[in-house]
């Protein structure tokens, strides 16, 4: 795997990790697009794809692809409770 594909995945699972302290519909919606990577050719696309477990037995699991993945500014409140970004 290049190392701009590893700067990919990692930057794809800390952007995870920080949804997932969040509250609300954020976490819910990144709880379920969590999973394992699905190995594959790099020419492939789209650029990742995850697998997710099944939650109940009427669930079978998801493949999720994702395409283009940026972050494109983070947002947050300062402990004086106004907003910066990153």
């Amino acid at each position: 795997m290049s190392e701009k594909k590893q700067n990919e995945e990692k930057c794809l699972r800390e952007v995870f990790e920080f949804a997932k302290r969040k509250k609300g519909i954020t976490a819910r919606i990144v709880k379920s697009l969590c999973g394992d990577l699905v190995n594959r050719h790099e020419e492939e696309r789209p650029d990742f794809v995850l697998k997710t477990s099944s939650k109940s037995k009427h669930d079978k699991g998801r493949l999720i692809g994702i395409e283009h993945f940026v972050v494109d500014e983070n947002s947050f409140k300062n402990k004086q409770g106004k907003i910066e970004s990153t």
